[in-house]
């Protein structure tokens, strides 16, 4: 390969790279709180959410804004799986140990991008949150109210019951929770792309 197809191919790498960048879009989030919930020892929680869009998964937010907390805490460790029949499967997507705990009064912000998890669109994925300690908890925030987020709900897990619906004052909840998404680039984006590595080529030539 000569130099300058090397070129080329690092120009176009460099021109994606900057529209994937170009911003991120705020997909999915429940950001509502009556409650809380602690993730640990054989007890995980999950919230299945439905992608609005298609691209790589940039970033999850798990907030937890009441101030509640469950003690001793434990920074979480989040994953991403994909969903059977609507609940979470055991197919692990992507998974982030952080080092951080959710803030008592706030969002704990985990980076997803260099997991090169794609999303679809109109496919639904699980949120899985337990704690890094085994003897400590995670605590995330919850809305007790089965309708605050429709294309997914809150799950929890042990080992003598599984996956179950998480519920609680006669009805289920879902998560404190923010999906960020980086947008692919359509085909105008592309042929913009492919415009400026024809320019470039050309310019190139022309020295």
């Amino acid at each position: 390969m000569n130099r300058n197809r090397i070129a080329a191919l690092v120009a176009v790498c460099l021109l994606v790279a900057t529209a994937a960048q170009a911003g991120l879009i705020l997909d999915q989030f429940q950001e509502e709180q009556n409650g809380t919930a602690g993730a640990g020892g054989s007890l995980w929680f999950a919230q299945t959410f439905t992608a609005g869009m298609s691209g790589p998964l940039a970033r999850i937010e798990i907030g937890n804004t009441s101030g509640g907390w469950w003690l001793p805490e434990s920074p979480p460790v989040v994953e991403i799986w994909n969903t059977t029949a609507g609940q979470p499967s055991p197919t692990v997507l992507g998974s982030v140990t952080s080092p951080d705990l959710i803030p008592r009064d706030g969002w704990l912000s985990v980076d997803f991008l260099p997991q090169g998890i794609g999303l679809t669109a109109d496919q639904m994925y699980a949120i899985v949150l337990y704690p890094k300690d085994s003897a400590g908890y995670a605590t995330v925030g919850v809305r007790w109210n089965p309708d605050s987020y429709g294309p997914g709900a809150l799950w929890h897990w042990n080992v003598d019951e599984g996956w179950q619906i998480a519920a609680s004052f006669g009805g289920g909840g879902d998560m404190q929770f923010r999906t960020y998404v980086v947008p692919v680039p359509g085909a105008a984006m592309l042929g913009m792309i492919g415009m400026g590595t024809a320019g470039w080529l050309k310019r190139r030539r022309a020295l």
